[in-house]
């Protein structure tokens, strides 16, 4: 009976000590589960640091959002901007017509060319009279007889007759301008004064002045020599050409 204690004795001291070394493993898990809310502690208080901060961001989210939907807007200005600028550009093209007020003058400056070509120039026919009479013998026994009819400010109208060897052919009306204007000379003609000479028409004297003409066509050259009096109708009172008379006045009637 004594062993059978002593050994239940034993067993409970054993059964002690196997106690009290779970009792110190269930201490020493105490500490971890106690230590670990301590760690986590500071997380806590970050975590309550940072909500200010958290809410003024999602306060601040409206306005971040608003400044992107207004960025298309000051994107359009800044396009419409130059177009408040386009009247600026555009000023210049008012001063256009002041640039083109110059071209007003060029009719100005042509007048001259107008007054040189509208200088009146008489002729043999300007100071005739209504009756004034001229007749040519020309070559083939042909003759010419011219008739002042009509006269204007602007033209004189003559009858012209001519009569051949065998027949007279019909009367025709030509009219020339009442003035002449001034020409230049053709390049390829020159003319240059003769000695005045006297020719006798219808028992009467006539001093007229003489010109000769050269113009020159290629390897052709002709040659015309004028007698010219203004005592007569026309002027004219003899012409010849290369040396042959081509007309010369036989009688002649001055109003």
């Amino acid at each position: 009976m004594k062993r059978i204690a002593f050994f239940l004795m034993i067993a409970a001291v054993s059964m002690s000590f196997v106690l009290v070394g779970c009792g110190k493993d269930k201490k020493s898990d105490t500490p971890d589960t106690d230590t670990k809310p301590e760690k986590a502690a500071p997380d806590k208080a970050a975590a309550e640091k940072a909500a200010p901060a958290t809410d003024a961001l999602k306060k601040a989210a409206p306005a971040t959002d608003a400044l992107k939907k207004a960025a298309p807007a000051t994107d359009a200005l800044k396009k419409a901007a130059p177009a408040k600028d386009a009247p600026k550009k555009a000023a210049p093209a008012k001063d256009a017509p002041k640039k083109a007020a110059p071209a007003k003058a060029v009719p100005e400056k042509a007048a001259p060319a107008k007054a040189a070509a509208g200088d009146k120039v008489k002729h043999g026919w300007t100071d005739t009279k209504i009756g004034d009479m001229v007749k040519y013998e020309m070559q083939n026994e042909t003759t010419m007889t011219q008739t002042v009819t009509k006269i204007t400010d602007e033209k004189v109208f003559l009858d012209m007759v001519m009569v051949m060897k065998t027949e007279a052919l019909p009367a025709q009306t030509v009219d020339m301008p009442r003035y002449g204007e001034k020409k230049a000379k053709a390049d390829n003609a020159t003319t240059k004064k003769l000695p005045n000479e006297t020719l006798k028409v219808g028992g009467k004297d006539l001093v007229c002045e003489v010109t000769e003409t050269t113009i020159t066509n290629g390897d052709k050259v002709t040659i015309s020599k004028a007698w010219i009096c203004k005592e007569v109708p026309g002027w004219i009172v003899r012409s010849d050409n290369n040396g042959t008379t081509i007309m010369k006045l036989v009688e002649y009637t001055k109003k």
